[in-house]
């Protein structure tokens, strides 16, 4: 499972490019000066009006979020634990950036992919503590082992 974590971020950041391309995750309208306009009649976002570059900003948090994951690979353990990293960390930004995205409301502000993310990080981020919690345990337990041996 850690082998996949690196290259499915970077092919989310990959398919966000088309989503940018054709307007179907567009943001809110904006005034900022990077605000994206879709002027083609079969955009999904409202033509002409200008919003939140919403995949843009997720093509950039992917690309951090594959940076980090790709330094940490090979370093933390247990095995599933940089999965489990992968997942709560492109939840934490995704939970931000469904702010600018225009999406239905289903919960008060916020929408399905808040409440998406808010799960995937209420599972994940306990159960990497616990998984990173037994791996410490057993490795003081080997130790103490290996410092009985010699005795």
């Amino acid at each position: 499972a850690d082998l996949t974590a690196p290259g499915i971020i970077l092919a989310m950041a990959v398919g966000r490019i088309g989503c940018t391309i054709n307007g179907d995750a567009y943001g809110t309208p904006t005034s900022l000066p990077w605000g994206l306009v879709y002027t083609h009649q079969d955009a999904f976002a409202a033509p002409g009006v200008a919003g939140h570059p919403a995949p843009v900003y997720e093509i950039l948090w992917d690309l951090v979020v594959f940076a980090v994951v790709w330094r940490l690979r090979g370093r933390l353990k247990p095995a599933g634990a940089l999965l489990l990293f992968y997942l709560a960390l492109y939840s934490f930004g995704r939970f931000f950036i469904s702010f600018v995205r225009e999406e239905p409301e289903r919960l008060g502000p916020l929408h399905e992919a808040h409440l998406i993310a808010l799960l995937v990080m209420a599972i994940t981020v306990p159960l990497l503590i616990y998984r990173a919690s037994r791996e410490k345990v057993r490795l003081q337990a080997l130790a103490t082992e290996d410092g009985s041996e010699g005795q």
